[in-house]
């Protein structure tokens, strides 16, 4: 069974319920107290037409961009976005199978979720987390079109968590 700690984590981050530095500085290495700021969230839809349009219309959200790949049993994403906040609406034939994340090319993939945090200095925490051993779920990696630096780690439970620093 996985943990339910991330998203309480989340509420209790965004209702300022836990306590996070607002400071920080671009030019000195990453340090425990940098901000840590909800980027983007990822949820599996069975019908990613119905609950992109529910998130549109319920809570304002504008669709920006969509991603389909019909190879890979017709995964397509939907990138949704409410001011700086994004949420990604991954949908396929089978979404309710969710097998973990691999790579971008297997096409056994069936949904995930994750959390994102905005960081700065991506290069040297990406280095810190792997002294440390953490599992790489991705390679730091250069995104053009979100004109974005980024990696994908795993938690002790599995869940996935993004670090992302945008081009300046």
């Amino acid at each position: 069974m996985k943990s339910k700690s991330l998203p309480v984590i989340c509420i209790l981050l965004t209702a300022g319920l836990l306590p996070f530095s607002a400071k920080s500085q671009v030019t000195r290495p990453f340090a425990p107290g940098d901000v840590f700021l909800p980027d983007l969230a990822s949820i599996v839809a069975n019908d990613i037409n119905k609950v992109s349009r529910w998130y549109a219309d319920n809570l304002g959200f504008k669709l920006f961009k969509q991603m389909s790949l019909p190879q890979h049993d017709s995964l397509r994403i939907d990138f949704l976005e409410k001011g700086m906040f994004k949420l990604e609406i991954v949908g396929k034939k089978k979404a309710a199978d969710r097998r973990p994340l691999t790579s971008f090319e297997n096409p056994s993939i069936t949904g995930y979720n994750k959390i994102s945090f905005r960081v700065v200095n991506i290069n040297v925490l990406a280095e810190k987390l792997k002294a440390s051993r953490v599992t790489f779920r991705t390679p730091v990696f250069h995104d053009d079109v979100f004109r974005l630096t980024s990696f994908i780690v795993e938690d002790p439970e599995g869940n996935l968590v993004q670090f992302v620093e945008y081009d300046r």
